[in-house]
């Protein structure tokens, strides 16, 4: 079982109407250790969608933007990626077997999984992933309604504020499509370590 660790970056907040406009992702090892990195720019299908992109995500360059793959060539190069970082070869008859056991995880996760499902559906591309998901802000409420973590702030509703709870130092800006899938990672693996011996 491999988990990826995914944050895309959208034209607005409605699958069903606005694009995926970068997307990253952290392949890890069933101990939270990266494997290898992923990101790219995604041309957005309408024309408006460059506007959209500059008014809401300043970090994306729209000289880049309009030289970036096509959605279906972006996540058939996503696919590829996944699969040679498992140290496969990339092969149509066999990506089922192979997708099936990647678990997709982020901070909050649903959004990021509604948007990505529909580029699939929009591209008519087979959606194999494993139906397990992990959440971290799901993960980090439960754990510090039950006093499993303990926190004295409220704000643990964003990723900043998980990472103080955690007590991450989120040091240097990381790349930006990147920047929010390599907190997640440390995130995931320092709550891994916090919580070892609780099923013991």
């Amino acid at each position: 079982m491999n988990y990826l660790i995914i944050d895309l970056e959208a034209t607005g907040d409605d699958p069903g109407w606005h694009d995926i406009v970068g997307l990253s992702a952290i392949l890890c090892d069933s101990s939270w250790k990266k494997i290898s990195e992923f990101e790219t720019l995604m041309y957005p299908s309408s024309d408006d969608g460059f506007t959209l992109a500059a008014e809401r995500n300043p970090g994306i360059d729209l000289t880049e933007l309009k030289d970036a793959p096509l959605g279906y060539e972006a996540l058939q190069a996503f696919e590829d990626w996944i699969i040679k970082s498992m140290g496969l070869r990339p092969d149509p008859m066999t990506k089922e077997e192979h997708l099936s056991k990647v678990v997709l995880c982020g901070f909050s996760l649903v959004p990021t999984y509604s948007f990505l499902r529909m580029a699939y559906v929009d591209d008519n591309i087979n959606w194999f992933f494993s139906q397990e998901m992990l959440d971290l802000y799901t993960l980090v409420h439960f754990l510090t309604a039950q006093d499993i973590l303990r926190t004295k702030s409220s704000n643990i509703k964003n990723l900043v504020g998980v990472c103080a709870l955690l007590g991450i130092d989120r040091g240097e800006e990381p790349p930006f499509l990147l920047s929010a899938s390599r907190l997640t990672r440390r995130c995931f693996e320092t709550l891994q370590k916090k919580t070892a011996g609780l099923g013991s």
